[in-house]
């Protein structure tokens, strides 16, 4: 949205759903990228994002809230986790 403002394209974030500015976005951005990497993500803003985000407002978008430890999530992957010790010593260990 900053780049909106920049190019005075401003979103209203009051009135515009995620689905429209994503589109628009995507499409300024088409030049800019190879068409494959263009044809991915527009794939991606229609099979995951606008069917879960598209018809809400982007003032109704908010950061997502963990639940065990009350902070602001910061939307990176899980990383694997190790497994955990095992309560068997291990072949010879006493």
């Amino acid at each position: 949205m900053i780049a909106d403002a920049t190019r005075g394209r401003i979103a209203d974030p009051s009135t515009e759903t995620a689905s429209s500015y994503l589109t628009r976005w995507l499409e300024s951005r088409k030049a800019a990228r190879a068409a494959g990497t263009h044809q991915i993500q527009d794939g991606h803003l229609r099979r995951y994002i606008a069917p879960k985000l598209g018809e809400r407002r982007l003032q109704k978008l908010t950061l997502p809230i963990c639940a065990c430890c009350s902070t602001t999530s910061t939307l990176q992957p899980r990383r694997a986790q190790p497994a955990p010790a095992s309560p068997v010593p291990a072949h010879g260990a006493r």
